[in-house]
């Protein structure tokens, strides 16, 4: 049986939570923080390292100015450019 949950009104939610499986989102996903792999584009190696001195798997960051940009990307615990 399906689990659901049914409102017509407005719904607030507090403290931490876990999604098995996937979300839909029907509608925009107003939110404040979100994670996500692309951690940004920062103007130095050295201000990206600053910020995320120890990138997880899957990270990826962009360096420079403005766009296009060099792209570094986690591997073993460090940023390595592309």
């Amino acid at each position: 049986m399906e689990n659901r949950i049914l409102t017509g009104e407005g719904i607030e939610i507090g403290g931490n939570g876990c999604i098995h499986g996937d979300l839909l989102v029907e509608g925009w996903l107003d939110t404040r923080n979100i994670r996500g792999f692309l951690r940004g584009l920062y103007p130095t190696v050295e201000s990206l390292m600053k910020s995320c001195p120890q990138p997880l798997a899957g990270w990826a960051a962009l360096v420079g100015k403005s766009l296009p940009a060099e792209v570094y990307v986690s591997a073993d615990g460090r940023w390595e450019s592309t």
